[in-house]
């Protein structure tokens, strides 16, 4: 079930194995929802403040603030602020073991403040808006140089991989939770079901699931419903058909969970889109 949360990354170019993007998160609606990957992720925060979830740990995040997503964890991303916005790079696990960076085995800091990082990341983000000749080739040099001064400066103690070790079963059990919800939200979907499928009694799998992902089983559970519902809205649909269709039952408890996680009320939704 872990692969349902597995995001996969087709490279256009394969000699440019590299993800580089701005993104936005928001309070109401948007956020990158759990997911994991074997590349490593680096995220650089320029506007507003967010909570960036990277296995056992919950880090606050707030302008020019760079958070490091190590090689597999499961990570997301949610605003604090009204939104908040961050540059994304993503260099392939075969690019970074070119440059000698075993990502499995050389663990980074996961929350870094050093004012030095960011004229790396506006230069990438320079070359990528103005696509001069050789911008590829510009960017594979700065990204590399990035690395460098990420690894020279910023690398785990031995003390925090022996820690993070000790959490191995029950990231793991979070995981395959996490990939269980995701594939049947939409049915009726009880804690007791989900503790069954991962083999841990309920005191242990909610406590668990409230110390990896910040927040309960119930919670994420009614995100993704209300995420589906919105978009089978902005498709078409109804709002007792959107409702029905992610999970939910009643159309007044429908009414009032997406009001608390989309900022509006579903019937809203659907007339903006009329």
């Amino acid at each position: 079930m872990r692969e349902s949360l597995y995001e996969f990354h087709n490279h256009k170019d394969p000699k440019f194995p590299i993800i580089f993007h701005s993104d936005t998160v928001q309070l109401h609606g948007n956020r990158a929802v759990m997911h994991w990957h074997e590349s490593m992720e680096i995220l650089y925060f320029f506007h507003g403040r967010a909570i960036v979830t990277s296995d056992l740990e919950q880090m606050e995040m707030q302008e020019g603030d760079l958070a490091v997503i190590n090689s597999s964890n499961l990570h997301e991303i949610t605003a604090i602020t009204a939104s908040s916005h961050y540059f994304c790079l993503i260099p392939d696990k075969s690019f970074c073991e070119e440059l000698g960076f075993y990502i499995d085995e050389q663990l980074l800091q996961s929350k870094i403040y050093d004012p030095a990082l960011r004229s790396y990341f506006i230069s990438i983000a320079k070359e990528y808006e103005r696509k001069a000749p050789y911008y590829k080739a510009a960017v594979k040099v700065k990204v590399g140089e990035l690395l460098v001064y990420l690894y020279r400066h910023y690398v785990v103690s031995e003390e925090l991989l022996a820690k993070s070790a000790e959490n191995y079963r029950k990231l793991m059990m979070v995981k395959e939770a996490t990939a269980y919800i995701r594939g049947h939200f939409a049915d009726t979907l009880a804690i007791e079901e989900i503790c069954e499928r991962v083999g841990f009694s309920k005191f242990y799998f909610c406590r668990a699931f409230k110390e990896v992902t910040g927040r309960t089983a119930v919670d994420y559970i009614n995100y993704l419903r209300c995420s589906n519902a919105r978009k089978l809205l902005t498709s078409g649909y109804n709002v007792s058909e959107s409702a029905e269709q992610s999970g939910f039952g009643n159309l007044s408890y429908f009414s009032k969970v997406y009001k608390k996680y989309m900022g509006q009320l579903p019937s809203r939704e659907k007339k903006g889109q009329e």
